[in-house]
């Protein structure tokens, strides 16, 4: 079996496919586990962009909410230039309305779906702001005067068009094996994707989360596509195959 699937450990089974509402605000949320990953970006379609760091290697993935292959999360790095194997780095950094990943490797910036490719230019280094009483970054905020962001307390944060809603007070927390620690983006939709945290021994790992309105449908639970080169495992449905456990705990942001 590849390294990748022997340090891969399947907590986000206890989770991804649990559905819990986020109260505080006159919208209430289903909240997707996307498993031990960092979350990039988020488009009107559902789909997202994330990171998955495992042994050393950062990988870049694109995850389909809805559609024919919805629950779907795919290497999108594979097979572009410079990147040899699952050993190889590369790093989703954007997503486009399109469902196409900006993707960095060791030999450039290319925009791929996970099946065809070009090159592309560099993603720019954006600086947060201070907007609504939070620091926001990139795609913060949608036609309907949402915006999200991380409040001052360093906890993810909405914005509805009249106060300001902390996503991680407004949880039930006994029933909440989790922590929403920064909103990343949000959609048409008013999906947010938020970057967070689970308990693990006496750390925390990183995880990503899709918060979806109740009324909109049910996102599908995660399940990952094989990796060029290695066995397919099928049948399972999870909520992530991977793990990622921080050398001295959660990096500071």
């Amino acid at each position: 079996m590849p390294p990748r699937l022997v340090q891969a450990f399947l907590i986000a089974v206890l989770f991804g496919s649990m559905a819990w509402p986020v109260r505080g605000s006159s919208l209430t949320f289903q909240v997707t586990d996307l498993g031990a990953m960092a979350p990039v970006g988020l488009n009107d379609s559902g789909q997202v962009a994330l990171n998955q760091t495992v042994g050393g290697s950062t990988q870049a993935i694109l995850y389909n909410a809805y559609g024919s292959n919805a629950g779907q999360m795919t290497f999108v790095g594979q097979g572009l230039p410079g990147v040899s194997g699952p050993s190889s780095n590369n790093f989703a950094a954007a997503l486009t309305s399109s469902g196409q990943v900006v993707v960095e490797t060791p030999l450039g910036w290319f925009l791929t779906d996970g099946r065809t490719y070009q090159a592309t230019s560099p993603i720019p280094i954006v600086d947060p702001l201070l907007r609504d009483g939070m620091i926001v970054r990139g795609n913060a905020s949608n036609a309907q005067g949402m915006v999200v962001g991380t409040n001052m307390l360093g906890q993810a944060a909405l914005f509805d068009g009249s106060k300001l809603i902390t996503l991680n007070s407004a949880l039930d927390r006994p029933n909440f094996p989790f922590s929403l620690d920064r909103a990343i983006a949000i959609n048409a939709m008013n999906q947010i994707l938020v970057d967070g945290s689970v308990p693990f021994g006496t750390g925390l790992i990183e995880h990503a989360f899709l918060l979806t309105p109740d009324g909109s449908p049910t996102p599908a639970n995660p399940t990952i596509a094989p990796e060029p080169g290695t066995l397919a495992i099928l049948g399972l449905a999870i909520g992530s195959a991977w793990l990622w456990r921080r050398n001295n705990g959660r990096a500071n942001r």
